[in-house]
This record gives structure tokens, C-alpha cells and sequence, in this order.
């Protein structure tokens, strides 16, 4: 029989967490491209241990290192400046969504 997964609530334990070496993340398998949290959890590193996570780490390093940071820094900038103050936090959020999909 698996024992419960641990309840933690305070701030303490839940920095604790990540040294313990009792807790493993479950690693899931990645189905097809869909837009889906399955699909999230299948394909990204934190959500996965050993060879798998730094597997999907390196690849999405690679990604991150041809990305000119000036450059998205503008576009968001931009963005931000376009719209009325209390729609830049939910653009910005929507923004970020819809240019990881490209």
C-alpha cells in the first residue's frame, strides 16, 4: 500500500520538501501535441526526475539561449504601454500564453 502524500502547510516545510529524498516527481508520459495540462506535464522537466528532467531542461535551454531578450523586452514593453492600465497584467499573462504556442 502507497502512504499518503505528505500535507505540508507552512513555509518551512514546504522548502524541505525539494531536499528530501524520500519525495520523487512522478514522471508522466508525454502524449501528442495538444494544448493540454497532460500534454504540459509530459514534456516539461519540472514535472519530471533524473535523465528525463535534465532531457527536457537542456532542450528548453537551447530554446532560451536563441531568444534575444533585448528584443522580447521591447515587444513587451510595447505591448504593455498600448493598453489601459488595468488590462497590462492580464495581457501581459495572455501574451506570454499565446507566444509559446508559435
Amino acid at each position: 500500500m502507497t502512504p499518503p502524500p505528505p500535507v505540508v502547510s507552512r513555509h518551512h516545510e514546504v522548502h524541505a520538501l525539494p531536499a528530501d529524498p524520500r519525495l520523487t516527481v512522478i514522471s508522466a508520459p508525454r502524449p501528442p501535441f495538444t494544448l493540454t495540462v497532460a500534454w504540459l506535464r509530459g514534456a516539461v522537466g519540472r514535472f519530471t526526475d533524473g535523465p528525463a528532467h535534465a532531457e527536457r531542461r537542456a532542450a528548453a535551454v537551447r530554446i532560451l539561449a536563441g531568444l534575444d531578450t533585448r528584443a522580447l523586452r521591447k515587444e513587451a514593453f510595447r505591448q504593455a504601454s498600448a493598453r489601459p492600465q488595468e488590462e497590462v497584467a492580464l495581457a501581459l499573462a495572455a501574451g506570454v500564453v499565446q507566444a509559446v504556442r508559435r
